[in-house]
């Protein structure tokens, strides 16, 4: 094989191991979350679709998209009904202090 197409398939080999490696810090970074339920009370909106909570003196960011399930009054809901200072009991996916809620469920 000459010299040149020897780095250039050297040089190709060594792309496709880094787009792996990539890969896999990426699949290492993606396990990092956890499933977590946190109840605590609405501190404020930040948008139509996501909110603060405080728990124990902690807050925690809370997204909501539209596979989220709301609940208020054991019935199925919308994020616009729920109100600053109700407590809530959030699940979903939490990385740092930021949970991608699965349901918010209204504690009354």
């Amino acid at each position: 094989m000459q010299p040149r197409k020897r780095a250039l398939l050297s040089a190709s080999l060594a792309g496709g191991l880094l787009i792996t490696g990539a890969g896999a810090a990426s699949a290492s970074l993606a396990q990092g979350a956890m499933t977590t339920t946190k109840t605590g009370k609405i501190a404020k909106f930040t948008s139509s679709s996501a909110f603060t909570i405080s728990v124990s003196g902690k807050t925690y960011l809370v997204k909501t998209n539209g596979m989220t399930h709301v609940t208020v009054d054991s019935k199925a809901s919308k994020v616009s009904v729920l109100k600053k200072g109700e407590t809530v009991t959030v699940k979903g996916e939490i990385e740092v202090e930021t949970i991608t809620a699965t349901s918010v469920v209204d504690q009354m």
